[in-house]
């Protein structure tokens, strides 16, 4: 999807005209004459779409004070343009942003300045603070172009687990799931008494959806199946090899980054409350791009401030802060520039949930992980109380062979339906191994 985000300006003597568009060198000249003349369209302040040739405009008009203008008013217009149709969501998102930067430009009284030519005789007692307005201006289009970016851009499959998985109600669903399947009316008789507020059928819906879950009628009830367990982990940033390799003129840089990563790691022990943070971290978009790009080296500080409005710099010095605060980055000086660094990435994994691994052979395991790739943890306990074990004895549920497995799972295919006919067996033998017992009684 193409972005462009312009701000159009009614020049008493021209009319209206683009005052100034991110990124630059992004529309023609016959364009930019097309967006800034829907201005005439506008009646009182308010939004309103236009499409012309290729291109989709969503438009903000609104008028602040000016003792320069006619009338003592200044008639501006926002537009965000598209080179394809958007969701109503999306559409919703850049009103909201729109409306944001409106209120931003009428909170500054003097801020009319900025759309006046400074090498004009009649305004020279101003060219200082005409061009520092007008350079404000430019920032504040700047921000709002990587704001509707973001709210356009398809999330990476890291943050929609970390989303999910920073949910209170998610993470302790999936928690008790990973011992074992669950009868649907239990599962909410559980989830009642720990979330009375929360909706149990939405929550699954999203579990579903994501194909974390499935849900299925196995004898006479219907029973949720957990068919993947989602993991986080800190693990050493992958830039610091790529900058031995890449760029041998900066090895003394890379060997200092490299000896503050190794020195966290070697005393770092991974536990569930660390788990929760780090979901919550990436879930933050904000924080997630600036990890994001710290991922590819080092970076001077100043950059990540340098083209932000004065009053958001806080805003952003306290996110790296949070970073910092969890370990997740550092900062230290080098040739009398302070760089940041990330100290730790983070990786998202998949692995068997506890029920499984109790009753896979471990070598069985280790087969199918090469077969599917999905990445084991030796972290987690496997002698945790499954809902599927009596007497919490292990293998007691059917012994399945590497054979057995082999059938199961057959050719490589869609994992999440063989894990499925995995977890209806193991509820089938259990059925089956309770009515014996209750015929012999």
């Amino acid at each position: 999807m193409h972005i462009v985000i312009a701000l159009s300006w009614f020049h008493r003597k021209v009319g209206p005209i683009v005052f100034y568009y991110y990124p630059e060198g992004e529309l023609e000249e016959e364009e930019k004459i097309r967006i800034a003349d829907q201005i005439d369209q506008a009646f009182e302040e308010g939004f309103f779409s236009h499409s012309f040739d290729e291109l989709i405009s969503m438009n903000y008009y609104f008028e602040i004070f000016s003792k320069w203008a006619r009338g003592q008013k200044e008639m501006l217009m926002i537009s965000a343009i598209f080179d394809t149709n958007v969701s109503s969501d999306v559409e919703h998102e850049v009103l909201g942003e729109s409306i944001d930067f409106a209120n931003r430009i009428k909170n500054h009284k003097d801020i009319y300045k900025a759309f006046y030519n400074e090498d004009n005789p009649q305004y020279s007692s101003d060219s200082a603070e005409i061009q520092k307005y007008s350079e404000l201006v430019k920032v504040w289009v700047n921000e709002l172009y990587w704001a509707v970016v973001e709210i356009t851009r398809e999330k990476t499959e890291e943050e929609i687990i970390a989303e999910l998985m920073s949910q209170e109600a998610v993470y302790d669903l999936v928690s008790f799931l990973n011992h074992g399947p669950v009868s649907l009316e239990d599962l909410q008789f559980w989830f009642d008494l720990k979330f009375p507020d929360l909706n149990l059928q939405k929550t699954l819906e999203k579990l579903e959806k994501e194909r974390i879950i499935f849900i299925n009628d196995i004898g006479v009830e219907n029973y949720v199946l957990l068919v993947k367990e989602l993991m986080v982990e800190r693990i050493p940033p992958e830039c610091i090899i790529t900058l031995f390799e890449e760029k041998p003129e900066i090895k003394e840089l890379t060997e200092l980054f490299s000896n503050k990563v190794m020195n966290f790691f070697s005393e770092y022990k991974p536990t569930p409350e660390d788990s929760r943070i780090l979901f919550d971290l990436v879930a933050d978009s904000k924080l997630y791009n600036l990890l994001s790009q710290l991922r590819v080296g080092p970076i001077p500080k100043e950059k990540f401030t340098e083209m932000i409005a004065e009053e958001l710099k806080q805003e952003v010095i306290d996110r790296l802060d949070i970073l910092k605060k969890h370990d997740i980055i550092d900062e230290f000086n080098y040739k009398q520039e302070k760089l940041l660094i990330l100290k730790t990435d983070i990786r998202f994994k998949t692995a068997f949930p506890d029920y499984l691994k109790r009753i896979i052979p471990k070598k069985t395991q280790e087969q199918i992980a090469q077969k599917y790739q999905p990445t084991r943890s030796d972290d987690i306990d496997l002698e945790s109380i499954s809902l599927l074990a009596d007497d919490g004895e292990s293998g007691e549920i059917g012994d399945y062979n590497t054979e057995d497995l082999a059938n199961i799972f057959g050719e490589p295919g869609d994992t999440i339906n063989h894990l499925k006919e995995l977890s209806e067996s193991i509820l089938e033998k259990k059925m089956k191994k309770d009515n014996s017992k209750t015929k012999k009684k």
